[in-house]
């Protein structure tokens, strides 16, 4: 599952805290050997690294989920 800033305003994080959420996101799969991630103009990130950034998985309950 990719995850957006849009999807993480959904669950109730400011556009700002998304914004820099997705951003150390991208910076952590970069660090990893994820090029792709490099390029401005991507804006998802895979569910894990969400899970991995913030110790939890925030869609856990919602039915979002696959």
């Amino acid at each position: 599952m990719l995850v957006d800033k849009k999807m993480l305003m959904q669950l109730g994080f400011s556009g700002y805290k998304a914004g820099q959420i997705i951003h150390q996101c991208k910076l952590n799969l970069v660090a990893d050997g994820h090029g792709f991630y490099a390029n401005r103009k991507c804006g998802q990130v895979p569910l894990h690294a969400i899970v991995s950034l913030l110790g939890f998985n925030p869609f856990e309950d919602l039915a979002m989920v696959t």
